[in-house]
């Protein structure tokens, strides 16, 4: 039937609601511009960006990072060439991803520690302080 398109086999849907586990299972993540990209890109899991038609997309995606890792994309056509590109990704160009993902990690991550979370909670705006400050007094009641 017309706008019905058979999807190839390796594309798979799942009831797994833990995006870790998908992101680790994952070798493409399509998305419409979210951390999860983000994430994706420090685990050496290529993103295509879907970038909007009608209007400005967000691009969590600091300027900095070379695009061997991501690829924005507005058409069907360039959808499609983008998915090429990775599905046929040479060893160098998955080496060159690697080591791209390891500067992700160690300029943008950081494991969980008190101090870290400590210095996560200053740096978050008032109003977001507060609702956390009032749930935990409700919580404590």
């Amino acid at each position: 039937p017309r706008g019905q398109h058979k999807l190839p086999k390796e594309l798979k849907f799942t009831d797994e609601r833990s995006f870790s586990v998908l992101l680790r299972q994952a070798q493409l993540l399509i998305t419409e511009a979210s951390s999860t990209c983000f994430e994706a890109m420090a685990v050496a899991v290529p993103v295509i960006i879907l970038e909007s038609s009608t209007g400005l997309t967000y691009n969590p995606v600091p300027q900095s990072i070379p695009n061997a890792l991501y690829r924005k994309v507005r058409t069907r056509e360039e959808l499609v060439a983008a998915i090429k590109s990775f599905v046929k990704s040479s060893k160098y160009e998955i080496s060159e991803q690697r080591q791209l993902s390891s500067i992700i990690r160690s300029s943008y991550f950081e494991k969980i520690s008190a101090f870290g979370v400590s210095r996560l909670l200053q740096e978050l705006p008032a109003s977001v302080k507060g609702r956390s400050e009032t749930h935990l007094n409700i919580s404590r009641k």
